[in-house]
């Protein structure tokens, strides 16, 4: 059985876990809770900036939220928030580009580096801008990078570029930007490694095993570089996102899906662009998961958090 298979496996196993003992709210040790990503936990914040949302005909990947999902890059809320609802946090996942009171600065199109949207670097210092480098040992900190990243590997590659620059400053990014929020008393971080873009309706069926392979890789160096920066003192917990995505498109069934491998959503069309059974589709457009997939990550997320003492 190949790693991929194994994983497959794996977190078939661990998700049916964490759905059937989701934890009670009460039961979470955090005081508060800050978000940096890009789409996956973008709760509005590119809506708040852009006033933007898209609506049919669509494309397989746009570039602003949907309208049937409230300025979301699905048709409902995301991973995030459904974990900050059960942990009692709602203000720490909503949008900080609306209001400066909330913890959730993820923006669409948001890599570990800002190229157009502000990265998690942009994310940091806005965050540091309204709460100061003042320690708040007891806050969940959220780092979600790598999707668009790999993006643009994939972009080097198919021109005939070495992709290797482009995913070393995203992941040497993501642990100096984790580095700056440690130095300023940050103890907790909950780190979400980079879906498989392999899965993804996106990917052509040829390049599939390939894109896969390179989401993997980027996830095992990032995990090795994040191990080498912080051998201790902060507290780590992960959020299998890879694992997620590979398991629940090759075998849909198993997480109440029907289909894992096409999107809900009919491209280029007026009317007939949504698909009649959204719950039961893993992938809203070519590379989002619809809210259903949301949900069950946002369960896993909380099954990879501690309990309160």
């Amino acid at each position: 059985m190949n790693v991929l298979n194994r994983l497959i496996v794996f977190t078939a196993i661990c998700l049916c876990a964490v759905s059937t003992d989701v934890r009670a709210e009460s039961d979470y040790p955090f005081s508060t809770l800050y978000v940096f990503g890009d789409s996956l936990s973008d709760p509005g914040n590119a809506f708040a900036v852009t006033g933007e949302t898209a609506n049919p005909p669509f494309e397989p990947i746009p570039s602003a939220g949907y309208g049937v999902g409230g300025h979301h890059f699905s048709n409902g809320r995301t991973w995030v928030e459904v974990m900050a609802q059960k942990m009692e946090l709602n203000e720490g996942a909503k949008p900080a580009f609306r209001d400066p009171a909330f913890g959730n600065y993820a923006f669409a199109g948001a890599r570990a580096l800002t190229v157009t949207s502000p990265g998690f670097d942009t994310q940091v210092q806005m965050y540091l801008g309204v709460h100061g480098c003042v320690p708040q040992p007891q806050a969940l900190y959220v780092v979600q990078f790598g999707g668009n990243d790999l993006r643009d590997a994939l972009d080097a590659i198919s021109m005939g570029q070495d992709p290797t620059a482009i995913l070393g400053n995203a992941i040497t990014a993501i642990a100096q930007n984790i580095g700056i929020l440690a130095a300023c008393g940050a103890e907790h971080f909950l780190i979400a490694n980079a879906p498989n873009l392999g899965a993804a309706p996106a990917v052509a069926p040829e390049f599939k095993t390939a894109v896969a392979g390179l989401s993997f890789q980027f996830n095992q160096i990032l995990a090795g570089t994040l191990a080498a920066y912080f051998p201790s003192g902060l507290n780590f917990y992960n959020l299998d996102m890879f694992g997620f995505v590979t398991a629940a498109a090759a075998m849909p069934e198993g997480f109440g899906f029907t289909n894992g491998t096409t999107p809900c959503l009919t491209f280029g069309v007026t009317d007939g662009a949504f698909c009649k059974d959204r719950d039961r589709h893993l992938f809203w457009d070519a590379i989002h998961p619809t809210k259903t997939a949301h949900r069950l990550i946002g369960e896993m997320a909380l099954g990879a958090l501690p309990v309160a003492d």
